[in-house]
């Protein structure tokens, strides 16, 4: 066929061509389909609030990409209509084997539909008939009326639509592709107007309909190609050469005429084709920024959600002194105000201030240039002279200050002697109060809380290689006020949110606010760093790594790329003949990971050389070269951040670097922990939980066995071990303790029988009767996951202790793998949740202690249930004595909390570890 597609496809498909440019294009969608698509494609998505919008997102999207990317001048979503249609009255069984719409699917039905009236998108169904018979009616008339039609819809059905002036897009993981007549006829055969008739030969097992038993589709395209119809192959059944298919076709020809019909699109009476109604118009831009701030979504948002207007917004440049000192004025007569510092980088170690940000009252917000390309003393403040007029109010605590990510910007001012006394920190409030959400960023707050699309950075700087100093006034004061004045506004939107959940409140104003300032004074304080230490380590990394890779050249008969997963993979499973371990999800190519090759290691020396490589390579380069880099040249000691509003358990990450990630199982990585040490005349002091999260499950679970272990001072696995065992105490064996333990805390993290079976090497019945046995022994535990995980699906939520809250729509999931996934993450979340808040509760107070006191010692790492200290020789035995009283009396449970405490001259010995 010569024809091809209208000139719009031919950037698609290639240069063939049918129609003519100057026709308009209506483009039909099958809305339930797309949908569905879009739900199947995306993984679980969900608000803070835990709706579900994974078909939201996906749907509106690839919407957008369409109407951009095709440029219609008509468009119609077409949906089911509800109910059953004509095929059902005429075949009872016409789908009846799909699986019911998943809940989370359902709920976002109303959305999706908001979605099309947000995208100014016609929505369209026939009562009694299929999106299908509907799409067809509508393309039929479109095609009398000079129109091309486009298809969207990976329905296969709709394919017997397709003409001259119809095609179908169908998107899949393969990409677009887009059937004409010929591409029908390549795919399947036959062409399109025989699609109904090859369905009914071979039946579509999709919509159960049944076609003829014994023909499949090479047969039925056979049949087809030979007779040119189903009706001519019925006809002709008695001459098919091979007998089977001739009785077959001839036995159950009644059930094919039924199959072609139920395959056959249906036109639907009396429907019109209202171009006016259909004409393609420009999205309603409000109803976009209310439905994607309403659902979070942040990117949606900021391509169609309308820039707001400023008018009534006053950003003002302060040239001098005399205008900042009438701006301290009215930050003293408000008594609160926000503050906003404009580094050159991000890195508050050496980070310069460009400007600050003030404002004091919504709708107003000022700029002070400092650091600006082509500032003079005449149009500027000096940055002494400007932080000297601001330190007052800074630091009083009289006067409000509020902000976003304020510890960021007490380091910036901790090198000019400035200190700060904030009461609200917006991204501390928000990750409160919406703890699972994707990001704390003002840019998004201000956009899913103020509906503000601020300015981008990106947008202002006059090139890739410019600074922040090189942006012209104006355009900062306008970049900085926006989020100076979007944080005061903030501060106050969710000081109300949180007067409404005492609980929140408690920890956001008790907990967070006051270990911001302990987090900063250890930021401040970093830690020592042994960089020889670190270099004569890496030297012998150097080596080692030099006669391991010799090594395993002789083993694999040949030098390959080691850091190659594909050269790795022919050496192994090729070269050598070891079993593979299953492809890579993303590439397909077979799997090198470390859990495939720890699996081999037995088999040849070569991969446990392989595994030893990478380990020291990976140490190498993540800490003996790179650590050395984080040292600061002006104090010679590293200064990691701490992040308070990262993980929604509430545990602390830390970043630049990131010392929680520092191995400890092996020998070789709890090496690296012996190059932090302490200044001259201290130690390093190492205090942690003993196994704090099992107290807490305790507690939690009131199991009286597990609670008496604890309490009478017990080995909690050992105990485990004679519980589950059955035997005495004391004729407890180290690998019975061993195993105690993996079931300990493999309980507690949700590892079933499968996992249990690959930890211990044994059969999943066994491992499944270790786990009954357990929650046999143990009956509160097992009564606590019941109703933990109950409550969970009852609520949407887990708490901890301290009133920490975690939405888990996962838990409503049709998906068995997330669902049982949202099951383990309700009963971890407490026990993991509530240890995280105890020892910031614990550090919040041992803080206190030590100021108030007077101690010159200080903290310096948090590691999850770890707390490491710098301590002078003298005050060893008083610090001692704060750590311990305030870690073990954080808060009260049924179970006495233990804390071990180490002391050493680096932080390895300090945890006693060889």
């Amino acid at each position: 066929m010569k024809d091809g597609l209208p000139g719009r496809w031919r950037a698609v498909i290639g240069p063939t061509s049918v129609g003519d440019m100057k026709r308009s294009l209506l483009c039909l969608i099958d809305a339930n389909n797309y949908m569905h698509r879009a739900f199947h494609a995306l993984p679980p998505l969900s608000t803070s609030g835990g709706l579900p919008t994974n078909a939201v997102l996906g749907f509106a999207t690839m919407l957008r990409k369409l109407l951009d990317e095709r440029q219609p001048d008509y468009c119609a979503a077409i949906f089911d209509a509800p109910g059953p249609n004509v095929r059902h009255q005429e075949y009872s069984r016409y789908k009846s084997s799909r699986p019911p719409t998943a809940e989370e699917l359902k709920v976002q039905f109303p959305y999706i539909k908001r979605v099309c009236e947000a995208f100014r998108i016609p929505m369209l169904e026939a009562p009694g008939f299929e999106a299908d018979d509907l799409i067809a009616t509508l393309a039929r008339l479109a095609e009398g009326r000079g129109l091309d039609s486009l298809i969207v819809s990976g329905d296969k059905d709709l394919l017997q639509v397709v003409s001259l002036h119809t095609v179908q897009l169908s998107e899949g993981r393969a990409g677009e592709r887009i059937y004409d007549p010929a591409a029908v006829e390549e795919k399947y055969g036959v062409p399109p107007q025989l699609i109904p008739d090859l369905f009914g030969l071979m039946g579509d097992s999709v919509d159960d309909i049944p076609g003829v038993p014994g023909i499949g589709p090479k047969r039925a395209r056979e049949l087809l190609q030979t007779y040119g119809s189903m009706e001519g192959a019925i006809e002709h059944a008695g001459e098919l050469s091979r007998y089977k298919y001739g009785r077959d076709l001839a036995e159950h020809a009644d059930q094919a005429v039924l199959s072609k019909q139920l395959a056959t699109i249906r036109e639907v009476d009396d429907v019109p084709l209202d171009l006016d109604a259909l004409r393609t118009r420009d999205p309603d831009r409000g109803a976009c920024r209310e439905l994607f701030m309403e659902l979070e979504f942040r990117r949606l948002l900021d391509s169609y959600a309308e820039a707001p207007t400023h008018s009534d917004v006053e950003y003002r440049t302060i040239a001098n002194r005399s205008e900042l000192r009438d701006v301290v004025a009215q930050i003293r007569e408000a008594g609160r105000f926000a503050l906003h510092l404009q580094p050159d980088s991000h890195d508050p170690a050496s980070a310069r201030i460009v400007g600050i940000g003030l404002a004091w009252k919504a709708g107003e917000a000022c700029y002070v240039p400092l650091g600006h390309s082509g500032l003079t003393a005449t149009n500027a403040t000096e940055p002494g002279v400007a932080l000297s007029e601001l330190e007052e109010v800074c630091a009083d605590e009289r006067i409000e200050l509020v902000g976003h990510d304020l510890k960021y910007a007490s380091r910036l001012l901790a090198c000019h002697e400035l200190g700060l006394a904030p009461r609200v920190d917006v991204m501390l409030a928000s990750y409160v109060l919406h703890p699972t959400r994707a990001s704390h960023a003002l840019d998004a707050l201000a956009a899913d809380f103020l509906q503000l699309q601020m300015v981008a950075l990106k947008d202002i700087l006059p090139d890739r290689r410019s600074g922040f100093n090189d942006v012209p006034v104006p355009e900062a004061t306008r970049y900085v006020g926006e989020r100076v004045e979007s944080a005061f506004r903030l501060a106050a939107q969710f000081e109300v949110d949180l007067a409404t959940q005492a609980r929140l409140s408690a920890l956001f104003y008790d907990l967070e606010m006051p270990l911001l300032q302990v987090l900063l004074r250890m930021e401040l304080r970093g830690v020592g760093l042994d960089v020889p230490y670190l270099q004569q380590m890496s030297q012998r990394f150097s080596v080692n790594l030099g006669k391991l890779e010799a090594a395993i050249y002789d083993d694999a008969d040949g030098p390959f790329n080691l850091n190659s997963p594909k050269q790795l993979a022919e050496v192994l499973f090729d070269r050598l003949g070891l079993p593979s371990g299953g492809k890579t999800a993303k590439s397909g190519s077979r799997s090198t990971r470390a859990e495939v090759l720890e699996t081999l290691a037995a088999e040849h020396a070569v991969v446990r050389n392989i595994l030893e490589y990478r380990e020291l390579s990976k140490l190498k380069s993540t800490y003996l070269e790179a650590l050395p880099a984080r040292v600061s040249p002006r104090t010679g000691r590293v200064h990691a951040s701490f992040d308070q509003a990262v993980a929604a358990t509430g545990r602390l990450s830390s970043s630049n670097p990131n010392l929680q990630n520092i191995p400890t199982r092996s020998a070789t990585g709890r090496q690296i922990r012996r190059a932090f040490v302490p200044a001259a005349g201290h130690m390093l002091m190492a205090a942690d939980y003993s196994q704090i999260e099992l107290r807490i499950m305790a507690s939690l679970a009131k199991d009286p066995t597990l609670t008496a272990a604890f309490v009478e001072g017990r080995d909690i696995h050992r105990a485990t071990a004679a519980e589950i065992f059955g035997v005495e105490l004391e004729d407890v064996t180290y690998e019975q303790r061993d195993r105690a333990k993996v079931i300990n805390f493999g309980v507690l993290y949700g590892m079933g029988p499968q996992r249990l079976a690959r930890e211990f090497g044994i059969s999943v019945a066994e491992a499944r009767a270790f786990i009954e046995r357990y929650l046999g022994a143990f009956e509160g535990v097992g009564k606590f996951i019941a109703r933990t995980i109950a409550e969970a699906k009852d609520r949407g939520y887990v708490t901890t202790l301290l009133g920490r809250v975690r939405h888990l729509p996962e838990l409503q999931s049709s998906r068995p793998m997330l669902r049982s996934f949202g099951e383990r993450i309700a009963v971890n979340t407490p026990v993991q949740g509530t240890a995280a808040d105890l020892i910031k509760l614990a550090m919040v107070n041992i803080d206190r202690r030590l100021i108030s006191e007077k101690m010159d010692a200080g903290m310096t790492i948090q590691v999850h249930d770890e707390l490491v200290l710098e301590v002078p020789h003298h005050e060893i035995d008083q610090v001692t004595e704060i750590v311990r009283t305030e870690m073990e009396g954080a808060i009260q449970l049924d179970v006495p909390l233990v804390v071990e405490i180490g002391m050493g001259p680096n932080w390895m010995e300090a945890k006693g570890q060889p």
